[in-house]
């Protein structure tokens, strides 16, 4: 377990053991209790959760159940290769550490119902003590690569000196300081604070971008975090005397920012069963990246910068969509010029979002492979009514005629299930937009205020 510092410095984990009669915790190198029996207790322990189960779903955590069950009454090869499979899995993701790991998904949501009702603002005051439980359950999890590899070395044969230095050295070295916690998500403090006095604002830019609120949650979701901002989040937890402590910061946290890959990524796509991250396409809605081919003060650009007002006047609150559906959009244009207009739409709108003029948009590129799907993603993208979706298809002319029935009917709210509000949709052609979508797409290049040709 670990308790940080003042809040005056820099925040720095601390390992501290704790012993006392009749109190040894699992994972404890100094228990008196065999190798076999803390296993025991841990994988009871994983039994245990309740709202969590999630976060023990992924290869890491499978690997990590299988190496508790042969520390138990497994074969000594079968140990190591759990083992080994637990270190590649989190070398894999990237992760420095299976508490790293475990933090992750905590933060992710997941398939949690805490962190799903938070997410859609619903009520979550009655599971806060499961969520303080599975919290605590998942620290005592959280055990050091170190206290397992020795574990493994205890019990399997012939385990050389040079596999227990390797085995242990996923961890970051021992002392070493964590991410600087940079998320603020209480209320603001107020203004004409000294410097660097308690309370006073980081003048970092990661703390800059970091959420605040007062009072009343916001109507739609924020950004993601930045990287830094999610490390900082998960070093806050990680330094509570116990994660249980942290429960609070996780229901404000999935209520401005949501659960899951929403939570996480600005871009994503459809699969066409799931959302996926697609980061890779961040940083390209930017105006400065779309000179070649579509200057800044082309009438193009022009027009779209009226399309992003009017995108975020009539979505400013959820109120705004319940007295109509939202504008649909057609691009009618070459698929490179479609595709430099809908990354310079984003832009314009994340630098809405960012001073506060509009909500925060997510982006779902729809492959060409998946137009066979779309009445799937309309269900998925509903399951997220406090998140804004831009839905970017780009190959509209695949669309067969009776997809293009089925989409004009969602889009128009016929047909039995209807488009959800909180998405709308920018269908990429070669021309005008096919006559049955006619009725519900506005002609992005045609388009503008009353009056106006």
């Amino acid at each position: 377990m670990s308790r940080t510092g003042g809040t005056d410095a820099p925040r720095r984990l601390c390992s501290l053991q704790v012993r006392a009669i009749g109190f040894e915790l699992p994972g404890d190198p100094t228990t008196s209790k065999s190798v076999e029996k803390q296993a025991e207790e841990l994988t009871r322990l994983a039994a245990s959760l309740l709202l969590y189960q999630g976060v023990l779903a992924g290869k890491p955590a499978q690997a990590f159940l299988s190496l508790l069950m042969h520390l138990q009454k497994g074969s000594p090869l079968k140990l190591l290769e759990h083992y080994g499979e637990l270190y590649r899995a989190l070398a894999a993701d990237g992760k420095a550490s299976w508490q790293d790991y475990l933090l992750d998904q905590i933060v992710r949501g997941g398939e949690s119902p805490f962190a799903k009702a938070a997410s859609k603002g619903e009520p979550t005051t009655h599971l806060l003590q499961a969520v303080a439980h599975d919290l605590d359950v998942l620290q005592q999890l959280a055990v050091t690569e170190r206290t397992l590899a020795n574990w493994v070395k205890d019990t399997a044969y012939g385990v050389s000196k040079s596999w227990l230095a390797a085995a242990s050295s996923l961890a970051a070295p021992s002392g070493a300081d964590g991410p600087t916690p940079v998320l603020q998500l209480q209320p603001q403090q107020q203004q004409g604070s000294p410097s660097g006095s308690r309370g006073s604002p980081d003048t970092s830019a990661a703390q800059q971008r970091a959420p605040t609120w007062a009072g009343q949650a916001p109507a739609w979701l924020l950004p993601p975090l930045s990287p830094e901002q999610r490390g900082g989040l998960m070093a806050d937890i990680a330094g509570q005397w116990r994660w249980s402590e942290a429960a609070g910061l996780l229901q404000r946290y999935h209520t401005a920012h949501g659960h899951g890959l929403v939570s996480m990524h600005h871009i994503l796509t459809w699969t066409g069963s799931s959302l996926a991250a697609q980061d890779v396409l961040k940083g390209a809605g930017s105006l400065d990246s779309l000179s070649v081919g579509l200057p800044r003060n082309s009438a193009l650009l022009n027009r779209l910068e009226r399309v992003a007002q009017e995108l975020a006047r009539s979505t400013n609150s959820a109120r705004a969509l319940t007295s109509g559906p939202p504008h649909h959009w057609s691009l009618g244009s070459d698929p490179l010029t479609r595709w430099q207009l809908c990354c310079a739409l984003l832009g314009l709108l994340e630098a809405a979002a960012a001073e506060g003029k509009g909500p925060a948009f997510r982006a779902v590129v729809v492959p060409a492979g998946q137009l066979g799907s779309l009445a799937e993603l309309a269900w998925a993208l509903s399951l997220h009514p406090r998140a804004r979706f831009l839905v970017l298809l780009q190959a509209g002319d695949s669309l067969p005629p009776a997809a293009l029935a089925d989409l004009a009917a969602m889009l128009s709210g016929y047909g039995g299930f209807s488009w959800p509000a909180n998405a709308t949709l920018i269908a990429g052609f070669a021309g005008d937009a096919p006559e049955p979508l006619q009725p519900v797409l506005c002609n992005i290049l045609k388009w503008g205020p009353p009056g106006e040709a």
